[in-house]
């Protein structure tokens, strides 16, 4: 993939060194489809000027789209594609700066695209990038966002027990009626991966569900809590 990926670079590097109109702009990340051999490459000018190069700008006017500053958010143009089947295969210490930021602060509640998350904490831990390594590089310091990764995965059968609480959230529309409540964890089903797990919890009002997915549970609620009131 690195002999696709650097081909792509060169051929929108020397794009945008060519336009007079984004000369100014740079890559911010590439994302990689093996499946369909799709890309989907992000420049700006690091202010508030975003184009983008997808399969479904190919048959554009100028091959790209603009990307309103005010229409940008990294759930709905990073994580979705993650999610979607993309591959990272070029990102920016900036924008990797960008993401660890907004895990930290909307993670899990305010994301829509959770797998699309944890499949950049697993790129991150591959590529040994750290909040140590990165707090050094953008001389600032980042939060560290690597517990949501290890939450996710280091649920066990042997960790869940009945006094075990849990902050639910779902898009189920049935069940939205509870969002927001703290729930009691009543037993776990382990899967084949943390997509696959499932939990069986009790409401507040006594009604139990089962067949519950990770992604409508918070385990974290309280510390989330209290890092939040500081």
């Amino acid at each position: 993939m690195e002999k696709i990926i650097n081909k792509i670079k060169t051929s929108i590097e020397s794009y945008l060194t060519e336009n007079i109109e984004n000369k100014d702009k740079t890559i911010d990340f590439i994302l990689y489809n093996p499946k369909t051999n799709e890309s989907y490459v992000l420049a700006s000018n690091g202010v508030d000027e975003i184009i983008l190069f997808a399969p479904y700008t190919k048959n554009y006017p100028k091959g790209y789209t603009n990307v309103p500053d005010w229409d940008f958010n990294l759930d709905e143009y990073f994580f979705k594609e993650l999610q979607n089947g993309y591959e990272i295969g070029f990102i920016t210490n900036d924008v990797n700066y960008g993401l660890w930021s907004t895990i930290d602060e909307f993670y899990p509640e305010d994301i829509e695209n959770i797998k699309g998350v944890q499949k950049y904490l697993k790129y991150c831990v591959d590529n040994n990038i750290t909040k140590e390594k990165l707090s050094k590089i953008m001389n600032n310091d980042v939060p560290d966002i690597m517990k949501f990764y290890q939450e996710q995965n280091d649920n066990s059968l042997s960790d869940i027990k009945e006094s075990d609480k849990a902050l639910f959230r779902t898009k189920m529309e049935s069940d939205m009626k509870h969002n927001g409540e703290i729930v009691d964890v009543i037993d776990f089903q382990k899967g084949k991966d943390i997509y696959s797990d499932r939990y069986t919890i009790k409401f507040n009002d006594g009604t139990i569900r089962d067949n519950i997915m990770s992604v409508e549970l918070n385990f974290n609620y309280s510390k989330k809590k209290d890092e939040r009131s500081r």
